[in-house]
């Protein structure tokens, strides 16, 4: 399998693949950060950036010892400008970590991750309906170093998780889209939305409050897309 992504825009080398190991989770969190400062579904909640990184920390390290996370890397240099961590494979009975049995999340940081639980595992089994007994990867965090964005970069990692996850024997990829730009490279590439959570109207299953209100422009929407691979 090549290890090429893409070729710089400006012709100067290429951007090449790896799977990323805890040697780089340093570089991971640096990423992880920058992408909470700016992540929406955060945004909405408003817990602090240190509470977020607190939690995400650990479920980067869970999505790392899955062993089929991706990193992106200048071929001139080696240095990390992008990743896509992901889980899996996991079945609709078995996950493929148990990464926050046992720890006591922020209340705000509790709440954010009640609307993920509610997008995929919601009353109405969305992920288990489709996926029966065959395997699936799912896609957590899609990550680009600022200098390297608006350039195909998320894109392509995207399509390399893709062809990993098929290898590992998957037979869906799914991906919690709380970016309208995450969203728009799924259903470019024939994704099916399978749920929409409208940040407006949102609420908490425990507070019943709108807990999403304060919402960024674009991004309106978190959605639950499946790649079928």
């Amino acid at each position: 399998m090549s290890t090429k992504l893409m070729t710089l825009p400006n012709g100067k080398g290429d951007i090449c693949w790896r799977r990323v190991t805890q040697c780089d989770l340093d570089v991971a969190k640096e990423l992880l950060r920058g992408f909470k400062a700016q992540e929406p579904l955060r945004f909405a909640i408003q817990p602090s950036l240190e509470d977020a990184m607190l939690v995400d920390a650990e479920f980067t390290k869970a999505c790392i010892n899955d062993g089929h996370s991706i990193c992106a890397y200048e071929s001139s240099n080696h240095r990390i400008c992008g990743m896509f961590l992901t889980t899996g494979p996991h079945t609709a009975t078995k996950s493929s970590n148990n990464w926050s049995e046992g720890l006591e999340m922020p209340l705000k940081m509790a709440q954010l991750f009640r609307v993920l639980d509610f997008m995929a595992k919601g009353p109405d089994k969305a992920i288990a309906t489709r996926v029966e007994d065959a395997k699936y990867m799912m896609g957590e965090y899609l990550m680009v170093h600022a200098a390297y964005r608006r350039i195909g970069l998320g894109e392509a990692l995207c399509k390399k998780s893709w062809e990993v996850a098929k290898e590992q024997g998957c037979k869906f990829f799914f991906s919690e889209c709380t970016s309208s730009y995450t969203d728009k490279i799924f259903n470019k590439h024939g994704a099916e939305t399978l749920k929409v959570v409208d940040y407006s109207e949102y609420r908490d299953c425990i507070s019943g409050e709108r807990v999403l209100a304060k919402y960024p422009e674009p991004h309106s929407a978190a959605t639950l897309v499946c790649m079928k691979l």
